[in-house]
């Protein structure tokens, strides 16, 4: 039994708050003046931050369809993809009407555009294959954490780059600038 003379000893913040406040030192020490160094910083740092607040290497974000240049990718940018993650020891069949009309009714609500006639579908292949089903692609980073927040308190969610969407749109741009240079 602990003497009343001597404290108790604090409790070690969780892996994940430890992270958090090693963020917002981070950002706090590259100043004001350094804001997209500061943005950039904070969001390479929470793609390394799993779910559980444990860090994660760039080869489990990877497989997540986060890669480490995420964090240069322009928000405004519609390459961002939602998706849920769902564990493997739940079948599909059990789990999605429990989550089906809460899904659809946030994204109805923040983006109706984003839902096309096989997303189901899509969903579900990509819970059974890998524990990850996308529910909204080609939307902004805005868009995307809007969707995952709203989502987020029936299912586990996560926001991704589409590296081939980055492409196509990164290709489309090029084509655009060299037109306009013709002209």
């Amino acid at each position: 039994p602990a003497s009343a003379d001597v404290p108790e000893a604090p409790c070690p913040p969780a892996s994940g708050e430890k992270v958090a406040s090693e963020i917002a030192r981070d950002v706090a020490a590259l100043g004001a003046a350094a804001t997209e160094e500061a943005r950039a910083a904070v969001v390479e740092a929470l793609t390394r931050v799993g779910a559980d607040g444990a860090a994660t290497s760039d080869a489990e974000n990877a497989a997540k369809g986060a890669s480490p240049s995420d964090a240069g990718v322009d928000p405004s940018m519609r390459a961002h993809t939602v998706m849920i993650e769902v564990s493997d020891e739940i079948p599909f069949e059990l789990f999605w009407p429990m989550v089906r009309d809460d899904i659809i009714g946030a994204i109805r609500e923040l983006i109706p555009r984003a839902a096309g006639p096989h997303w189901e579908q899509a969903v579900q292949e990509g819970v059974t294959q890998s524990g990850l089903g996308p529910i909204a692609q080609k939307l902004s980073l805005e868009e995307a954490e809007t969707l995952a927040a709203r989502v987020g308190h029936v299912v586990q969610t996560s926001v991704t780059v589409d590296p081939e969407v980055v492409k196509e749109i990164q290709k489309e741009r090029a084509k655009t600038t060299s037109s306009d240079a013709i002209q």
